[in-house]
């Protein structure tokens, strides 16, 4: 891990810190949501037939992403060709990803934030109707999210105890005379413990683009908390199935 990297569990805890003059527990900094971060960008080409589409991604990480990744890049070293490394703790919300190729920053370059880059297609992105067909975006969620959803009787304890910020950006290039796409509202949640909010904008006439902004304040959860980020979540989800609305070609 990069240096400053406190081992999980670790932040917030009280610990003694052996030095001259220390007789008394320290309490360790909390750590903080704009210091965890995974940033993905993905530029997916509609230009062809909407069954399975192009798509180009970029992800880098900060904090606890970055020691997360480099993990998982360590780990599948042998399988570098086969196993997307972003795909081992996060999946797509919609749709699926199927890897042609992929590189990555070397695990020993601890200088560096790490970066993963792949190209492939994402199929089940659109679904057709009689009248056009709904897009929606492939933004990137943690897995154990999904087993955040199941009902509990105790406490949650998510990201290893840190927090995480997601920022992330898909853009679409629709066809040159696409008729005119119908975007969903702006979806949002403000308050703790996950923040999130959807968007989707026009760029220009060609040109679609879905950001997501969602932010778990912290890792570990009590039981008073739990259910409150249960039904966050599931707003969420709800909002990532909505999607912009392409009519049908003329």
């Amino acid at each position: 891990c990069r240096f400053g990297m406190l081992p999980p569990g670790d932040p917030g805890r009280k610990v003694l810190v052996i030095g001259d003059g220390t007789n008394a527990l320290t309490q360790l900094p909390v750590p903080d949501p704009r210091e965890h971060v995974l940033k993905v960008r993905g530029e997916v080409d509609c230009s062809g037939p909407m069954d399975a589409l192009p798509i180009k991604l970029n992800a880098t990480a900060l904090g606890y992403p970055d020691y997360e990744l480099r993990m998982t890049a360590r780990e599948a070293k042998g399988h570098a060709s086969t196993l997307p490394v972003l795909a081992a703790k996060f999946r797509p919300a919609a749709g699926s990803f199927a890897l042609e190729s992929q590189s990555a920053t070397s695990v020993a370059a601890l200088n560096e934030d790490f970066t993963w880059r792949a190209a492939g297609t994402c199929l089940g992105l659109f679904s057709r109707a009689a009248s056009g067909g709904l897009l929606r975006a492939p933004f990137w969620l943690p897995k154990e999210w999904d087993l955040a959803l199941h009902r509990r009787k105790a406490a949650l304890y998510l990201n290893q105890g840190y927090p995480l910020t997601l920022e992330e950006e898909i853009e679409f290039a629709l066809p040159a005379k696409a008729q005119p796409a119908v975007l969903p509202g702006v979806r949002e949640n403000s308050t703790i413990p996950l923040r999130w909010r959807v968007e989707w904008v026009k760029i220009g006439d060609d040109k679609l683009v879905a950001r997501l902004h969602a932010e778990l304040a912290q890792g570990e959860l009590t039981v008073a908390e739990t259910p409150v980020l249960q039904q966050q979540l599931r707003e969420l989800l709800a909002a990532l199935a909505d999607g912009a609305s392409l009519p049908a070609a003329p």
